[in-house]
């Protein structure tokens, strides 16, 4: 795989927020009802909603449960949720 390969498939902190954002609100939840589902303040869910903090394996096995999807979809480019203005 070269250098332009890797750096297509390279999940980066945004990939993530950007999932964490756009399920949740597919889901129609709100930061403090999922913050609450993951044991950790509505504080914390936000900046990882803004990039600002990645949340651990344990947190993101426990939302994608929360949200029905498999912990592979950031894994899949062409699946990943896009971001809603």
């Amino acid at each position: 795989m070269d250098k332009q390969q890797q750096q297509k498939t390279r999940i980066t902190v945004e990939d993530v927020a950007r999932v964490l954002h756009a399920l949740r609100k597919k889901k129609g939840m709100t930061q403090k009802a999922v913050a609450d589902e993951l044991g950790i303040s509505q504080s914390n869910f936000s900046k990882m909603e803004n990039s600002l903090l990645e949340p651990s394996a344990i947190q993101w096995m426990t939302f994608c449960q929360l949200m029905g999807v498999s912990t592979e979809l950031i894994l899949q480019e062409k699946k990943r949720p896009k971001m809603s203005a």
